[in-house]
């Protein structure tokens, strides 16, 4: 309301910022593209940098060029930066991405340092330096692009431009994991184990670098609640042990926020509960699982975790890793639980129940998605127009009243349906989703009249 009142009067950060939750669905408002490119329009009339580069984003005609040109001059760096890539695919044009670069590594990014080093690199744009290139390197990884970190690895670890290095090669490696994205860690991953299986001296320097890792991510530099979001993400965590010296270290640790967990023991998994004892940085597992484990070191994608005195790296699975591993598919520890309980009716509204079990952190969306004549059917026979969402944070019995539109319900359904609803949720930053239909239920009287 505050965001909408704001907007109205024509403050340009409040039309971004609504635009962004027309966009995303936020703030229990359902998403609606039309009337997000409606306010970042009106934004950009108003002359929004910042309302420029979001609407360029994602475009690449001759309107995109002029919205990132906008939003450059208005001191955008990420738009800076997007133009820039543009420009270099025409040799004639990388002198000006060159210099756009150039601002943007002055201003601080990272992403302008490492394209600038490429671009020292190869000679595109400016008068090629090779020492000016790695100089342009280290400083993007200094500042946290996990890009620029996979590079000086390598350059370390082969002695390109620097005298070779393996203990820095592999530190640089693993605080690449430990800043990649959720969708490059993978690719990390499965890059380190090829350099363990190819070049032993990888592997027996993994124990040093973790020492050296302890500098920028031991666990004394976070408290609890932050240990805990770690550890959980978006409610729920599973770690995959990619390296671990012995079977001591279990390959697989699901963690849930509310204190759940899941162990690998040999080829199940056991059920036991968590529980982090700051003192001493440890993690207590509980149950019929009875371990303890020290944390060396703790990022969004690196946990380094030591048991009984031998170390172990662990990363996340996302999204789609998670669909392919056996031992978790349809868990029910890893999704939530959602039911409909009967509704209520009355004249003209809907009262719906659910029993929602499992919910995550971020909370679980639902919102109608169709209705059927009977419980037989697989899917819904009849689309719902309604813009109607709802967010549920808790687990337990939730009452909503849904008030559907009369085309909505045709006739043909008659005095009796089935309502089909969509379930969303996060994990580790992507999408999921599942459907759920309800027990039949009456038509509302007014609907039953017509």
């Amino acid at each position: 309301t505050g965001l909408r009142m704001l907007a109205s009067r024509g403050n340009l950060d409040a039309m971004g910022a609504l635009a962004e939750y027309y966009r995303r669905g936020l703030g229990g408002i359902a998403p609606n593209e039309d009337s997000a490119t409606a306010l970042l329009e009106r934004a950009i009339t108003g002359g929004s940098a910042i309302a420029a580069y979001h609407r360029a984003a994602g475009r690449t005609d001759s309107v995109a060029q002029r919205l990132l040109e906008q939003a450059a001059n208005g001191n955008v760096v990420a738009a800076m930066v997007m133009r820039a890539r543009m420009l270099l695919a025409d040799s004639n044009t990388a002198g000006a991405a060159v210099a756009l670069l150039q601002r943007a590594e002055r201003y601080g990014s990272p992403e302008a340092a490492l394209l600038l080093g490429g671009c020292y690199e190869s000679g595109l744009g400016v008068e090629r330096n090779p020492t000016r290139a790695l100089q342009s390197i280290a400083l993007a990884a200094d500042r946290g692009s996990a890009g620029a970190m996979l590079e000086l690895s390598f350059r370390l670890l082969h002695g390109i431009g620097t005298p070779a290095d393996t203990l820095n090669a592999l530190v640089w490696l693993l605080r690449a994991l430990a800043q990649s994205s959720r969708n490059d860690r993978q690719a990390i991953v499965s890059y380190a184990a090829r350099l363990g299986d190819s070049l032993p001296m990888v592997t027996r320097r993994l124990g040093d670098a973790m020492q050296q890792l302890e500098r920028w991510y031991a666990p004394q530099r976070l408290d609890s609640a932050a240990l805990n979001y770690l550890l959980t993400g978006d409610g729920v965590r599973i770690w995959r042990a990619w390296w671990r010296p012995s079977l001591e270290a279990p390959e697989y640790l699901a963690f849930r926020h509310d204190g759940r967990a899941l162990l690998h023991a040999g080829s199940t998994l056991v059920e036991t509960r968590w529980l982090y004892q700051n003192a001493a940085h440890q993690l207590t597992f509980d149950g019929a699982a009875e371990r303890t484990a020290r944390i060396v070191a703790l990022a969004d994608g690196l946990c380094a975790l030591e048991w009984n005195g031998e170390r172990a790296l662990y990363s996340p699975l996302n999204g789609a890793m998670l669909h392919r591993e056996p031992l978790f598919h349809r868990h029910e520890f890893l999704r939530p639980l959602l039911e409909i309980l009967p509704p209520r009716t009355g004249d003209d509204y809907i009262r719906l129940r659910f029993g929602v079990k499992n919910a995550p952190r971020s909370g679980l969306i639902v919102m109608p998605l169709g209705l059927a004549r009977d419980r037989s059917s697989r899917s819904a026979e009849v689309g719902v127009r309604s813009s109607t969402l709802w967010r549920f944070w808790n687990d337990g019995v939730q009452e909503v009243l849904w008030q559907p539109i009369s085309e909505d319900i045709p006739p043909e359904i008659g005095s009796k349906c089935v309502l089909f609803v969509q379930c969303i949720w996060q994990y580790e930053g992507s999408e999921q989703s599942m459907i759920v239909k309800s027990q039949p239920f009456a038509v509302p009287i007014r609907w039953q009249r017509r």
